[in-house]
């Protein structure tokens, strides 16, 4: 096999290989698998509790959501110092859904009150106050569910990733087979073909040497990769070796070579940036979720901006200097 498709597909086969292993750890990680809605844990696990007036510092990250619960039918005030419109404390009213937890998550002795919505990573003070000034329980529960959905999205985008390359490497190691040279005798009555190996600096049509720089050409098949010939050579059929498409001067292979670097790194930037899309908020007011096009596109561009980088630096080898 090709080095080429070789590589891609070890490539593709790593990263299935270590998708799966996310998917499979993030799988183990989530918080309310085993949780029954009986439970209080339900709606995530004890961070704090304490009594009023209290403060508490504590660092809040974008990943985990933060539910606030106090005693039954006390009236608390909730307050993040430091916070801003973007870190701030949302009332159950607001949304209303002050119930959610009445049922499944039902903590006895306790009523959801809101939660507390944090789009930056950092240290905040939450003070917690009683309107009377009495002495009431309040606590906040983390659920973490976001983090291992993220995970085990990354895991997904990894596989998915991975068997692309792996169908890319496969398609790639057909059509890249090492090909047999055939040369039709001309002095054979029989048309019996003769085979010869193709040499370094040779035709990929005729098999023989390219001389001169000025007698070489460029040539591009439809499903298969380009290769080099003669001028001359470029305008006949031959059996063995594919149709040919355009055709160009070497010359302008420096200037393919930059489209090509440009394409994977453009492709690189678009898997990036679909990665980071990812990981973003879905809108609420969307009929059904979106998927980031970076991680369509990003992935086509690199393998195929790869092999002809790849290809070209071969093809530019094996042009005569002269």
């Amino acid at each position: 096999m090709h080095r080429i498709p070789r590589g891609v597909l070890r490539i593709g086969s790593t990263i299935f290989a270590l998708g799966l292993l996310v998917v499979m750890f993030g799988g183990t990680v989530i918080d309310n698998v085993d949780t029954p809605p009986e439970s209080e844990d339900w709606s995530g696990t004890l961070m704090f509790k304490g009594e009023t007036p209290t403060t508490y510092e504590v660092e809040l990250n974008i990943f985990s959501s933060y539910y606030v619960f106090v005693q039954e039918g006390a009236n608390i005030t909730v307050e993040i110092l430091n916070g801003n419109d973007d870190n701030y404390f949302e009332p159950c009213e607001n949304d209303d859904d002050c119930d959610i937890y009445d049922i499944e998550g039902n903590i006895s002795g306790y009523e959801y009150i809101g939660e507390i919505l944090i789009d930056d990573k950092g240290e905040y003070d939450i003070v917690f106050t009683e309107e009377s000034g009495e002495a009431v329980e309040v606590m906040i529960r983390e659920d973490r569910s976001f983090q291992s959905f993220l995970i085990i999205a990354g895991g997904s985008v990894g596989c998915f990733v991975g068997l692309l390359l792996l169908i890319i490497g496969g398609i790639m190691a057909k059509m890249m087979k090492e090909s047999i040279e055939v040369d039709l005798s001309s002095g054979n009555e029989d048309n019996t073909m003769e085979i010869v190996e193709e040499k370094e600096g040779g035709c990929d049509r005729c098999g023989k040497a390219i001389e001169f720089r000025s007698d070489a050409v460029i040539c591009t098949h439809f499903g298969s990769l380009p290769t080099i010939s003669h001028q001359e050579c470029a305008q006949r059929n031959f059996a063995h070796a594919p149709s040919v498409g355009l055709k160009f001067g070497v010359r302008f292979l420096p200037f393919f070579l930059i489209v090509n670097v440009l394409n994977f790194l453009i492709g690189v930037i678009a898997l990036s940036w679909g990665l980071v899309e990812l990981t973003q908020p879905q809108d609420a007011n969307a009929y059904t979720p979106t998927f980031p096009i970076g991680l369509m596109m990003g992935p086509f561009m690199i393998v195929i901006g790869g092999v002809l980088v790849a290809r070209i630096n071969h093809l530019s080898k094996r042009v005569p200097t002269m």
